[in-house]
């Protein structure tokens, strides 16, 4: 009894550490809009109202009073919702968030925040249960995710649309039940679609961040095929850290170009 008691206080000690890194990170990240109580909002005069105005378009949308292609930001230009990155994905949970009655700009914060939010859990989720990492360790690492150097760039150059960047770990958690799903011979549709429609959504959301996580994919996949049989299974953990180093630098690099 007294181990299941030990227990118990062990797990809720884990899951309040992984809470309050997770309260951290989103205090972290967001500090400027909390410390002026919401006064100020992420972006600049430019590209933050553009954006603002992009979700507030699919609030529209939904309630009848615009047509999805048609967005009031490049009036009187016809048909150019693809001007610009469309954010569908969040400008679904945006419009829930202007339906409760909370204004453009708080409602863009909320959209952030929930972002980073996902980008947090989904990082978590992807070191433990694969990996089996150290909850702690795992809260810790997720928490740099969300307030890691590209990200802050993104930021500092108003181009918010790049915070799509927090949903890849799901894309990442979704790719891998795939593969795992293949080897247990069973839900291998069910990940697969999955994936697709993440990637889709991602793709039509943001479209720099899907083109080069899918392009990073796919040249990845064929330099670790190549890597691999160049080396022919000598100094194999060389071989893994460099790739690792090459991905990192790649979508790094990448990330910052694009900012």
């Amino acid at each position: 009894m007294l181990r299941n008691m030990g227990m118990s206080r062990f797990r809720l000690s884990g899951i309040s550490l992984t809470c309050f890194f997770w309260t951290l990170g989103l205090l972290v990240f967001f500090r400027s809009a909390f410390i002026s109580l919401f006064d100020r909002v992420l972006g600049d005069p430019g590209d933050g109202q553009l954006i603002v105005s992009l979700h507030e378009h699919w609030y529209r949308v939904l309630n009848g009073l615009e047509s999805w292609n048609q967005t009031i930001f490049f009036y009187p230009v016809e048909n150019a919702l693809g001007y610009s990155d469309t954010f569908l994905a969040t400008g679904i949970a945006f419009a829930g968030l202007r339906a409760l009655g909370i204004d453009p700009f708080l409602s863009m914060m909320g959209v952030l925040m929930l972002l980073a939010s996902i980008g947090f859990w989904a990082m978590y989720t992807w070191l433990i249960l694969p990996r089996k990492i150290a909850k702690p360790v795992a809260a810790f690492i997720a928490f740099l995710f969300i307030i890691a150097s590209p990200a802050y760039l993104t930021v500092r150059n108003a181009h918010l649309q790049l915070l799509y960047v927090w949903l890849l770990p799901m894309g990442i958690l979704l790719l891998e039940s795939y593969f795992a799903a293949l080897r247990l011979k069973r839900g291998i549709w069910v990940y697969f679609w999955a994936f697709c429609f993440w990637l889709g959504l991602l793709v039509y959301s943001a479209f720099y961040v899907g083109f080069f996580f899918a392009l990073l994919l796919l040249t990845s996949a064929g330099f670790l095929v190549w890597g691999y049989g160049y080396i022919n299974g000598n100094q194999i953990v060389v071989f893994m850290l460099a790739s690792l180093f090459a991905i990192f630098m790649a979508f790094n690099i990448g990330g910052n170009d694009v900012a």
